[in-house]
């Protein structure tokens, strides 16, 4: 066996060879022979003094704190990589030992070796990858956080969103430097360390400003955007953005989870209270603006006085010019004939969707020969309004009646017009007219049309226990005071012409 002494360390070897005999046989009792067995005893050790040209022949017995004796030397080293370096060299020189538990200690030594870089992977990510040039290292590891972000609106440059990616990277028992994770780390540590000076708000700071959050330049600035990014946020967390027991439920999470401050998902959390506060912290919404109401002047010009309140409300918040029903209906296009038949026998009149199909003098009647006079859908209505205002970022269009649109409108301070089937009172009693009367139109179109079409203008909603509608508050044509109505009763009302008008932010 060929020993080398390794002149390179100071240490005192630590290491005892076991008293157990290095060959079977028995030894001669001479002097010679204790003078050659002490030198080998003495030349037996590992480390730090001998490294070893060849592999040893014959049976090795390692100290039973050799473990311990290598760790103690790696804890005196700084630096991480000359932890991990020492480690490595050493693996090399027991490797070199035949005896067959070394395969023990170097397993032991490889999971100290990961625990090692576990439990310091901040420090280990710096030491191996912030030499880099910073042109190599943005161009190398930005690209891995911007898909990150992508994928995870959590995503932050911030101390909280390092410790979630440690607690994801701490899972595997072997670190994957290859792994997208991992990359995204090292940008995010590299980014955090660049700028931490600048990055002081903690998700509790952050929240303590929810309140005023609507009133700052960066709502302002950046609600579009907020809101495009929106649905992503709320399919993430299968919110109903109109319930206060689903806000709390994320706002505590924020806490439990710490939530990055700057991450989009604090962002358009934040654009949820912004834009819905009213709803979550109220039971009914009502337009925060005095609604000036009439009843209507004609028969048959229900439209064109909901109309005339819709613009009306909308001019005063936007400081423009009012204006009258009768103003209105000069402005919708118009034919003044009734219903007839034609060659085939078949009901002929014209469409509502396209102009007045009236005249407001004339009237409704089962009777076909008394049926002189219908009324004007959604689109019509919505050239006069466009016609009338112009209002920056806000745009008037025809929607069907849906529970979330109406609650979206009040809540932006916008009223809602729909058509709706009202009571017909014959003998004395009221009832509903649930048959359509059919018609061609010149374009051979057919219209349903319903004895008794009307219009209302909502402006105001109760919001149940289960955060839905459960009446709504409006206006109509018979009435210059605000009236009630329970909800689902509204909706099978409007059910037959499925339209309404609003106003929507753009």
């Amino acid at each position: 066996m060929k020993v080398k002494l390794n002149t390179n360390t100071t240490k005192k070897c630590n290491f005892e060879c076991a008293q157990s005999k290095y060959y079977s046989g028995k030894y001669e009792k001479s002097s010679l022979f204790k003078k050659i067995t002490s030198i080998l005893i003495f030349f037996c050790f590992l480390f730090p003094i001998f490294s070893y040209s060849t592999s040893f022949a014959e049976p090795f017995y390692f100290h039973p704190k050799l473990m311990q004796q290598i760790k103690d030397i790696t804890n005196e080293k700084v630096k991480i990589l000359d932890k991990l370096n020492y480690l490595d060299e050493t693996i090399e020189k027991i490797s070199l030992v035949n005896n067959s538990s070394k395969k023990l200690i170097i397993r032991d030594i490889q999971a100290y070796k990961k625990d090692i870089i576990k439990n310091n992977l901040a420090h280990y990510t710096a030491e191996k990858y912030f030499t880099w040039s910073q042109a190599e290292f943005i161009k190398e590891f930005k690209p891995y956080y911007t898909g990150m972000k992508n994928l995870d609106i959590k995503a932050d440059i911030h101390p909280n969103y390092i410790t979630k990616l440690e607690n994801e990277i701490s899972k595997y028992i072997e670190l994957n430097e290859n792994s997208i994770t991992y990359k995204t780390y090292i940008y995010v540590l590299f980014a955090y360390t660049k700028n931490k000076d600048l990055i002081r708000s903690t998700t509790e700071s952050k929240l303590n400003t929810l309140e005023n959050f609507s009133n700052t330049q960066e709502y302002s600035l950046n609600k579009n955007y907020y809101k495009s990014k929106f649905d992503k946020f709320n399919t993430l967390e299968n919110v109903n953005i109109f319930s206060k027991d689903d806000f709390n439920r994320i706002y505590n999470n924020i806490i439990k989870e710490k939530i990055s401050p700057e991450s989009d998902y604090m962002r358009w959390f934040f654009y949820w209270y912004a834009t819905y506060k009213k709803i979550l912290g109220n039971s009914t919404l009502t337009l925060n603006t005095n609604f000036w109401h009439s009843k209507q002047l004609y028969t048959l010009s229900c439209e064109a006085n909901s109309t005339k309140d819709f613009i009306n409300y909308l001019s005063i918040k936007n400081w423009l010019n009012l204006v009258s029903e009768n103003e209105v209906l000069s402005m919708l296009p118009s034919y003044t004939w009734w219903l007839t038949k034609n060659k085939s026998n078949e009901l002929v009149w014209y469409d509502p969707s396209k102009i007045f199909v009236w005249n407001v003098e004339w009237k409704q009647s089962t009777n076909i020969n008394n049926f002189t006079g219908y009324w004007v859908y959604a689109e019509p209505i919505i050239k006069v309004i466009n016609e009338k205002i112009s209002i920056k970022n806000l745009e008037i269009k025809k929607s069907t009646f849906d529970e979330q649109t109406i609650i979206e409108s009040i809540n932006s301070g916008h009223p809602v017009v729909f058509w709706y089937l009202s009571q017909v009172k014959k003998w004395k009693t009221y009832w509903y007219n649930t048959q359509p009367i059919n018609w061609k139109t010149p374009e051979w179109n057919i219209v349903a049309g319903y004895i008794w079409e009307h219009t209302w203008i909502i402006t105001g909603i109760d919001i149940s226990k289960a955060w839905a509608i459960e009446n709504i508050y409006y206006y109509e044509w018979k009435s210059d005071k605000i009236q009630k109505m329970n909800f689902a009763l509204a909706k099978g009302l409007a059910w037959f012409f499925n339209q309404m008008i609003v106003a929507v932010e753009k």
